[in-house]
């Protein structure tokens, strides 16, 4: 009973939805069958002549029910989709690309773009200061080496011929840390530059972090990090736009969103040697955090094109929304001459001039482009390799919001109330992921 209420649903909504009539058959009678779990409704002819969907040496208007055997040479190979063989054969609900739901699980190796940061560790000669001083760390594009992570699709479709669908995705690509440490056993000078604003002009000049020239001498250690964390996700609904000859288009629509956060920390740490009495050892820590959150609206489109057991898919998508834009900057400095310590909430580039939490909403606009070649060895079962690229017009990181102009009474004990440097204001750029992507999807 169940079946038969199946059956006759199908029939239903493959009039509503495929209103398309093979115009070299003639409407007679409504022939169902089964290819595994699927139900073939098909039209069939009585006309007085052999049609291209019954065989030749079988009498006119005996209908042929057609199995899910591959196909002759020349013709569509099966796949598990059960696919009309002979030309004429009209399936109202079109060939099977998915049976229902549908899960993709894909490994990605993607880049990111590159990291840029100005002159932050020098060392000899000009005493670590710049033009002059040579540059240890900075003052270039930090070369981004591919990372791992994960994309995962899930998707259902809500009609039996597969005209209306819905869905998402979610992709994580891991954190991509890069260190750099320094210490008085690599060199003897190590310096971080800065320009000197409480004079005019400027001057240019370094904190030295070790300095075996000193009297008395010092040694340090210096350690930098910083990272960078992507997440992206959509929910969209998709709508056939065209079907036939092994090609499907289809509209998509719906939500999207991303959060991309990276950020730096410098800390350092410099000792007298020896150590006399009364002379301090200094702690300076400056940390940088950036976070950008998107959230829009996106439509685009999905093609697919089956040769055989292979298919070629492509996907264009555009978004446009805002971008919640978030820069903290914090600083410490920690000054110990052998009692109680002085704790300073300042360090070197971050002071109360350009400290705390920074918040704008940005109009923005995400691409997300790819391409895959997919396999089809088993019924449901696909295997892929492919292509992405995913862009933002607005984001902002750590390196664009680092300002070199320092009012250097701010290194003293007193700290100056008419201060303007280090400063603050937002900079934005484009930022993108992209690189290869190996997929499974499995379908229900």
């Amino acid at each position: 009973m169940l079946r038969r209420f199946f059956s006759i649903a199908c029939a239903a909504l493959a009039t509503l939805w495929c209103p398309v009539h093979n115009p070299t058959l003639t409407k007679g009678a409504e022939l169902r069958s089964t290819c595994g779990d699927r139900l073939i409704v098909r039209e069939v002819s009585t006309a007085a002549f052999p049609s291209a969907g019954m065989h030749l040496d079988e009498p006119a208007g005996h209908p042929v029910i057609e199995s899910c055997a591959p196909c002759s040479v020349g013709n569509v190979a099966d796949c598990g989709t059960c696919q009309p063989c002979a030309v004429g054969v009209y399936d109202p609900c079109g060939p099977g690309w998915n049976d229902g739901l549908w899960v993709e699980t894909e490994f990605l190796l993607w880049r990111r773009k590159g990291r840029r940061f100005p002159p932050l560790v020098t060392t000899q000669p000009n005493a670590g200061a710049l033009p002059g001083a040579t540059i240890l760390f900075g003052n270039e594009q930090l070369n981004e080496h591919a990372r791992p992570g994960g994309r995962l699709e899930f998707g259902l479709w809500v009609d039996p011929c597969q005209n209306l669908g819905m869905g998402g995705h979610f992709v994580a690509l891991g954190d991509a840390p890069v260190r750099y440490s320094l210490g008085s056993n690599d060199l003897g000078f190590i310096a971080r530059p800065f320009r000197d604003a409480s004079v005019f002009p400027p001057l240019d000049t370094s904190f030295p972090i070790a300095n075996d020239t000193a009297i008395p001498a010092t040694t340090g250690q210096l350690n930098l990090r910083t990272g960078s964390e992507i997440l992206a996700g959509d929910a969209f609904f998709r709508w056939l736009l065209a079907r036939g000859g092994g090609t499907r288009v289809d509209l998509l629509a719906g939500y999207q969103f991303g959060r991309i956060n990276e950020d730096l920390i410098i800390d350092s740490f410099t000792q007298t040697v020896p150590v006399p009495p009364g002379l301090p050892s200094i702690a300076v820590t400056d940390f940088f955090r950036t976070t950008n959150e998107y959230h829009g609206g996106h439509f685009g489109l999905q093609g697919e094109y089956r040769f055989g057991c292979w298919s070629l898919e492509l996907l264009a998508k555009f978004a446009f929304g805002t971008m919640r834009e978030t820069v903290f900057i914090r600083g410490s400095t920690v000054v110990d001459v052998g009692g109680p310590p002085d704790v300073r909430t300042r360090g070197l580039l971050a002071q109360p001039t350009n400290g705390g939490q920074h918040v704008q909403d940005e109009f923005a606009f995400m691409e997300d482009i790819g391409i895959k070649l997919a396999y089809y060895p088993v019924e449901r079962l696909k295997l892929s390799v492919g292509y992405s690229l995913m862009y933002w017009s607005s984001v902002v990181r750590p390196g664009e919001h680092i300002d070199l102009d320092v009012d250097g009474r701010w290194l003293t004990g007193a700290p100056p109330a008419d201060a303007t440097s280090p400063a603050f204001s937002f900079d934005t750029t484009g930022f993108y992921v992209h690189g290869l992507n190996l997929g499974v999807e499995y379908r229900f």
